[in-house]
């Protein structure tokens, strides 16, 4: 059982999304590590990822600005193997399926002294497809985990801390 925080550096992709830049956001929840064998388990996880990005425009003499923020409930299903080295230090590999279910999307946008904001959906025309509210992708990371027994460890066992990235 673990606890996990960070910063989410998404970004758009695509045609029409050139000069899009990124805009950090929170990250974070918990996971549960079921050991399967010795170097092997499984890792499901529940996270809070806050997404999107910024474009600034300049078209026509008008400059402005529009921003997309997207928070999402993720629930990544992870496969994750300890790899075997000797010491205190050890390397983890994980990967697997990740499922995200959208809870928040605004846009706001302004330019020319006027500004707007509101839900995505308010924005989309009739017959063009809006922003999914469901998304399904994959996850690939790392982490190396450092178990020690210095100072005072909680409820007697061994103090244990990890570092990763995905």
């Amino acid at each position: 059982l673990g606890l996990l925080a960070g910063v989410n550096l998404a970004t758009f992709g695509g045609d029409d999304t050139e000069g899009a830049d990124t805009r950090p956001g929170f990250a974070g929840g918990g996971y549960l590590s079921l050991g399967l064998t010795p170097n092997l388990s499984f890792r499901p996880e529940l996270l809070y990822s806050m997404k999107g990005a910024k474009q600034s425009f300049d078209e026509d003499g008008v400059s402005g600005s529009v921003e997309a923020r997207f928070d999402y409930l993720e629930v990544p299903l992870l496969l994750a193997v300890d790899l075997p080295v000797a010491g205190s230090i050890r390397p983890q590999l994980y990967a697997g399926p990740t499922f995200a279910f959208r809870v928040k999307c605004e846009v706001s946008a302004s330019g020319g002294g006027i500004g707007i904001s509101g839900d995505c959906d308010e924005f989309v025309e009739p017959g063009e497809e809006g922003p999914r509210s469901f998304d399904a992708g994959a996850m690939l990371g790392g982490a190396c985990r450092s178990s020690s027994t210095r100072g005072v460890p909680p409820a007697g066992g061994t103090g244990q801390f990890s570092a990763g990235a995905e």
